[in-house]
Formats: structure tokens, C-alpha cells, sequence
């Protein structure tokens, strides 16, 4: 059946992509000053009076063309018919997707526009279609929040520990991640020694040093996180190397939680595959964070010697160790910390950036709509500007912040806050928000049995984790 037919089935039957489509015309002619004219296979609209453009193909080659006629008659349409972008919705309806859906995901993600795909079926006569789940395809470079610290006694050991590193994420299938080696303080063990006595005996007695002090001897740490993979190759992944009941309901689950947000389900995915069996061997481990990270280089003292990169990493030339290192202090993706350059200019830079702030204060709706709105302000200007830094500290525990507020010379760099630095030619502003209030007299032991039930372990259990606390806000007010 050649397109022309599939097209005339389809326009008599437009109800099996959406029961509100009705025709306007068949081969829509759309002249064009800026480029070349265009003929739309259907120009329909729906009940909400949005123009609707249906590209119809019946193969793999002119499926992939559909994709660069479908900006082509987006453009034509608006300088045709005087409509705005968001009146009008793009359609690709093909009979084939094998070598159209990696693209079509891609363009749907990377366009801020209402594009659907429909796979037809034609029998005896008769069509019938499928909406096309557009997954995103691949993700921008987000390393993991999903962050693991191993440690270790001696050099022997830490080799071992990198080989087995290596083992544990090619036989996962992630190719791409990175190996932080940081070799620890000369007073390391005394700091943790009075960190325990300090922090730990409030809640459980006094400590006993010598209890510990063999314990915590350790001389290397390997930092490890991962590029990370899209929704589509993470499910390939688990149904791969771990398929059975257990986690193909674990998949399903994560596919249909509809609440939750791409990098939330992402996320999900990569620790599924990365809490499966065996594990690198260590003489400690401790789970990972951004906030962590950072304690561990500026409070701590641990000095990073080298970053072991593999798989994408490696092979981006211009990626630098300064750039790995900062992503991981400053991803966004766990809601704690975030630092971005704003490249006002860049229409893909300034989306970039809106996600990442939107997923880093999803639950902090005020911060939130405050930095979107002074990025939106800053990209509206009619005025030369040179540079904008983003910088966000969210905290995943605001108790523990205040700790350290009131605990360390530093401590005003664990204030909860947001600065957007701007930079013009004869001018520079700085936008602040933070963390203010009265303060309450409040006790330790109301606070924990407000939120955590009277259970200072489940507490630590949090800090130890490192999982982001949903109850930040109401622990502040």
C-alpha cells in the first residue's frame, strides 16, 4: 500500500489516534518566505481549536525524514496561519518504528513542543494504531546522586578494591563512570574519634575511643559514581542481567509511577542495578551524597590524587577531573547541592538549567519559582551579559546542617541558600535568597520525637544513607 493510500485510510478513520481530530485538508499547501513551501499530508484540528500536523510514512528511511519536515512545517504553519507554537501539535504516523523510535525519542525530548507518534496497523482494509512511548533515548552528562565511598587499610588493598570497582559496573552494563582516589588526612583518625564523641554522645552515653580507634585506621578511599543511562536502557539492563519476578515487578513499578519525574525514575533504575550482588570488597563502606563529598575534601582534609574516568568519560578529551569533581559536589539530581553557568544565549543551555532547579527544589516551591523567574528576567534583557553563575544548598538534612552551622568556623556555608551571580560590561548583581527566621527554643529530643518518633537511630541511619529528608520544611518551621 503506497503512503497516499495510507493517508486517505487514515483521514477516514482519524478517530484511532484521537476521537477529537477532524479534517481540515488533505495536502495542506503551505507557502513559505524563508524557505521552501510545504504540503502537509493532514492539517486537522481538535475540539480545543489547536491545529493539528500529521506526517504519514510507511517506512523506516522516509520515517527518519518526517523528523526534519515536521520543523519544516511547524515554521511554515505559524507564518502561514499567524498561530503561536503552543496552538499547534506535530504528528508522526508510520507503519514502521525500528529505526524512527531512537530519533523520534530524541527530537520529542529536545523540543519544547506537543509531538505524538503512532504506530499504524493495517489488515484486510482496515487501521488501527498505537501511541509510541517516546522515552528519552539518552540524558545530558548527570552523574549519579547514587554515590558510594569504600574504604581502605592499605594500598594493596585499594588496588584490589579498583580492579573490583572496574568488574562492578562493566557487569552491570555501565560503561561509563568514575573513580575518585583520596588518600586521608594525617589526623583523620583523631578527627573521627572526636567527631563520634562529640555528635554521639548526646543520644547514647559516652563513647568509648579505644572501642573505635583500631577500626577507623583507614588510608585510601575510592569515591565512585556513574554516567547516568536513560529510562529505555536501564530497563534493557535489569531484564538482562537480573530477570525474574522480583525485579521485572520492580520495573513496572518504576515505569508506572507517574508522580514521579524522569530523573526521579532514572535514579530508581540505577540503583536497582547498582543494589545487586556482589559488591566490591572494602574494610568500610559508607553510602554516598554531594554534601558528603564535600565534607570529606573541605572539613576532613582527604586529598584527591586521581580520577580514574571510563567508557564516555574517557573519551570526551575536554572533560577535565575539576569538571567530574564539581558535578559531583554540585549535580542537582539528589536536591541538595547545584552550580550551573548560564549561557543566556543558548536556548538548550537555559532548558538544562530549569530542569536541573526544578528537580533540585522540587519540594521547595518558592526558591524555586524565584530563581526560574530571574532566569527568565535575566534571558529577556536587551543587554550584553558576560557571565551567570547558579549556585544552590539545599540541604538533605536540616538538623544536621544546623549541626554543623553551630559546630565549625565555616558553619555559614551550611546555611540553606541560593546566589545567581550576574556579570554585565559595566555592572554586576548578585540575587540571594536563604534560610531566615525566628529562632525557637526547641530541643534536640522534641524535634526527634516529633519527626523521627523518638528514634535517634533512625536518625543517623538517615545521615548514614544519605537519602534526602522530605520533612526538611516542617523540621524548620
Amino acid at each position: 500500500m503506497k503512503e497516499s493510500q495510507i493517508r486517505d485510510l487514515l483521514i477516514d478513520n482519524l478517530h484511532v489516534i484521537d476521537p477529537t481530530y477532524r479534517l481540515l485538508i488533505k495536502e495542506a499547501y503551505l507557502p513559505s518566505k524563508i524557505g521552501t513551501s510545504s504540503f502537509i499530508d493532514i492539517l486537522a484540528c481538535n475540539e480545543t481549536g489547536k491545529y493539528i500536523v500529521i506526517e504519514v510514512k510507511k517506512s523506516n528511511v522516509t520515517g527518519r525524514q518526517a523528523l526534519h519536515e515536521l520543523f519544516k512545517y511547524l515554521e511554515a504553519i505559524k507564518e502561514s496561519l499567524a498561530v503561536k507554537t503552543d496552538d499547534i501539535e506535530l504528528v508522526v504516523a508510520s507503519t514502521e518504528w525500528d529505526e524512527l523510535l531512537v530519533p523520534f525519542s530524541s527530537f520529542v525530548s529536545n523540543v519544547n513542543f506537543k509531538t505524538k507518534g503512532f504506530q499504524l496497523f493495517i489488515d484486510n482494509g482496515k487501521i488501527s494504531a498505537k501511541e509510541i512511548n517516546a522515552s528519552v533515548t539518552s540524558v545530558d552528562r548527570v552523574l549519579s546522586a547514587v554515590q558510594m565511598a569504600k574504604y581502605y587499610y592499605s594500598e594493596e588493598l585499594l588496588k584490589v578494591g579498583i580492579n573490583e570497582h572496574i568488574d562492578y559496573f562493566n557487569n552491570r552494563g555501565i560503561e561509563s563512570f568514575a573513580l575518585l582516589i583520596l588518600k586521608s588526612p594525617e589526623n583523620y583518625k583523631e578527627l573521627v574519634l572526636n567527631s563520634l564523641s562529640n555528635f554521639g554522645n548526646e543520644f547514647f552515653g559516652k563513647l568509648s575511643k579505644k572501642e573505635f580507634e583500631e577500626k577507623i585506621d583507614y588510608q585510601y578511599m575510592i569515591y565512585s559514581t556513574n554516567q547516568l543511562l536513560s529510562l529505555k536502557k536501564y530497563k534493557e539492563i535489569a531484564l538482562k542481567f537480573y530477570s525474574n519476578s522480583e525485579i521485572e515487578e520492580k520495573v513496572e513499578e518504576i515505569l508506572s509511577n507517574y508522580e514521579a519525574s524522569e530523573y526521579d525514575k532514572i535514579e530508581e533504575f540505577n540503583s536497582l542495578i547498582l543494589e545487586q550482588e556482589p559488591f566490591p570488597k572494602s574494610d568500610f563502606t559508607e553510602i554516598g551524597s554531594p554534601a558528603k563529598y564535600d565534607k570529606f575534601i573541605e572539613i576532613e582534609g582527604w586529598k584527591l590524587i586521581e580520577i580514574k574516568k571510563f567508557g564516555a568519560l574517557k573519551e570526551n578529551k575536554f572533560l577535565t577531573n575539576d569538571q567530574i569533581e564539581q558535578e559531583i559536589k554540585a549535580s542537582g539530581t539528589t536536591g541538595e547541592r547545584y552550580i550551573a553557568e548560564i549561557d543566556i544565549t543558548n536556548v538548550a543551555n537555559i532548558d538544562r538549567v530549569k530542569r536541573e532547579v526544578k528537580n533540585c527544589l522540587s519540594d521547595n516551591i518558592v526558591w524555586r519559582n524565584h530563581i526560574l523567574e530571574i532566569i527568565d528576567s535575566l534571558a529577556s534583557e536587551n543587554r550584553k551579559i558576560k557571565k551567570i553563575r547558579c549556585s544552590i544548598y539545599n540541604p538533605m538534612n536540616i538538623l544536621y546542617s544546623v549541626y554543623l552551622i553551630c559546630s565549625y568556623p565555616s558553619g555559614f556555608l551550611y546555611i540553606p541558600s541560593y546566589q545567581i551571580e550576574v556579570e554585565l560590561d559595566d555592572e554586576s548583581r548578585m540575587y540571594i535568597g536563604y534560610l531566615d527566621g525566628n529562632i525557637k527554643n526547641v530541643s534536640i529530643d522534641e524535634i526527634l520525637r516529633e519527626f523521627w518518633n523518638s528514634d535517634a537511630f533512625g536518625f543517623f541511619l538517615a545521615l548514614t544513607w544519605g537519602g534526602y529528608t522530605k520533612n526538611n520544611l516542617e523540621v524548620c518551621e
